[in-house]
């Protein structure tokens, strides 16, 4: 499993919809916060988004990540998982014809 990255902005995105009725300006203040360019905030790993995820607050509100799955399988698992299955395949397929 490895770090997914680009899942962050969607749960963020998900948490302050849920939220912006009861925290008016939240949204802006997390786009900032998160994502301005001048942003001193550190997404680049798991440990260090959730850090700075716990570490956003705006009028009592606070992003629970408990249930964030940030993480992913790797791509070369994945092809891998592939190639196993057609190979087996291509294996009971040549057995087959051989009998």
């Amino acid at each position: 499993m490895v770090f997914a990255a680009d899942h962050i902005p969607d749960y963020i995105a998900q948490a302050l919809v849920d939220a912006e009725a009861q925290h008016p300006g939240l949204a802006g203040e997390a786009e900032a916060y998160f994502f301005s360019p001048y942003a001193d905030t550190d997404l680049g790993t798991e440990t260090t988004a959730r850090a700075a995820l716990a570490a956003f607050t705006y009028e009592g509100f606070r992003f629970d990540t408990s249930d964030w799955d940030l993480t992913q399988y790797n791509p070369w698992f994945l092809t891998s998982c592939v190639a196993l299955d057609w190979a087996v395949n291509q294996y009971d397929t040549a057995l087959a014809t051989a009998s």
